[in-house]
């Protein structure tokens, strides 16, 4: 997940405070932590990240958040760093 926000720093470590039970697929699993958290994050503080992304081998539903391979995150979040 590329995250870059030059307002406010985020930890995405928090999202995994409590320990995944684990059931079934253990990578959807956290998977879904995380976007839940970052959804809450959002919901708390607003919208403000200027360049969010998704690099995965795993689909999911991440919403307005575009999945790109790892190059073009990589790329997209380093031209976010340095405009």
């Amino acid at each position: 997940m590329g995250h870059y926000r030059p307002q406010q720093p985020r930890s995405l470590a928090n999202a995994y405070l409590q320990a995944l039970k684990l059931r079934d697929d253990g990578m959807e699993q956290a998977i879904i932590v995380l976007k839940q958290y970052l959804d809450a994050q959002e919901r708390m503080y607003g919208a403000m990240a200027a360049f969010q992304a998704v690099a995965s081998t795993r689909t999911a539903d991440w919403g307005t958040v575009p999945v790109l391979p790892l190059a073009d995150a990589s790329d997209r979040a380093l031209a976010a760093l340095f405009e």
